[in-house]
């Protein structure tokens, strides 16, 4: 079994660029931001970063044809402050066969993958009202073996504890789709995986900073290659752009490399969702 070289073959991070088609600072910011602050707020937003690693790739078949699985951890690097936090984003991969110049071979098909969908756990939420009393007092003089108190003040201390019965979560749907590449060249299979993750629209503290995702493939070639995307919004409006693996230097996917978790089985096409969402990390069912 090989591993992931130490270069960037397998890994790549990449800082977000701000989209020029859609750039606009949204709605949700106050009227009276001034042209400094925004200038701030567009440094900040430029020091965001997603990152694409490769953290297992195995071979085996889905119908008797080739195919291969894919693992995948998504991780976005983003300031901390609330008005800064990244609230949405799209994370696209799409295969395509190595060799382009070959009119006749058929692109990749995404036979499965997970997460398929992710829904936001509902919250409910309890007040306790906790309120508690101090005293404090004024001692008066005299030659009373104990001194005489001449005033008291009592004060009520108020406070509020929020208790969550169930934790917050967020939103992740992934769709498959053909992509322009394979329409382009006659091909309706779904060659690509779009997931679009929001954040939970009541806490609203931002998208996770880690997500996985697994895809099965296949393919009629021994190597192919894939071209991973992430396009965010901040919470702010601002829309942001990378490609942690481009048209320029795809993800290459060839048989001869197998690393990390393998699956139980090499008939990918008869994995379960719970073999599926332990690439994921889910620890709960997931629908379709």
């Amino acid at each position: 079994m090989s591993s992931p070289n130490d270069d960037d073959e397998y890994t790549r991070t990449v800082e977000l660029e701000v989209d020029g088609a859609t750039e606009t600072l949204g709605d949700r910011l106050p009227r009276t931001v001034t042209d400094t602050e925004r200038r701030v707020l567009l440094q900040q937003a430029l020091h965001t970063r997603v990152s694409a690693d490769v953290v297992a790739l195995a071979h085996g078949t889905v119908d008797g044809q080739p195919a291969s699985l894919v693992a995948l951890r998504f991780q976005f690097s983003y300031p901390p402050q609330s008005f800064s936090r990244l609230s949405s984003a799209k994370l696209t991969i799409s295969f395509q066969p190595a060799d382009d110049d070959d009119d006749d071979l058929n692109f990749p098909t995404v036979h499965r993958f997970a997460p398929v969908k992710i829904t936001a756990d509902p919250t409910a939420a309890s007040i306790e009202k906790d309120t508690r009393y101090s005293v404090s007092a004024v001692l008066g003089g005299g030659a009373a073996p104990i001194p005489v108190p001449a005033s008291l003040d009592l004060t009520a201390e108020r406070g509020a504890k929020v208790a969550y019965v169930q934790e917050f979560g967020c939103d992740v749907v992934g769709e498959p789709w053909t992509s322009d590449d394979a329409y382009g060249r006659g091909c309706e299979v779904d060659n690509a995986v779009t997931w679009h993750v929001n954040e939970h629209e009541l806490q609203k503290k931002g998208i996770p900073r880690e997500l996985r995702a697994v895809i099965v493939v296949g393919r009629s070639q021994a190597t192919v290659c894939a071209r991973v995307k992430a396009r965010v919004k901040t919470s702010w409006g601002l829309a942001l752009f990378g490609s942690p693996f481009s048209q320029a230097r795809p993800l290459v996917i060839a048989e001869s490399a197998v690393f990390g978790r393998q699956p139980g089985s090499c008939d990918f096409g008869g994995l379960g969702e719970e073999e599926l969402a332990a690439f994921v990390g889910l620890d709960r069912p997931f629908a379709r």
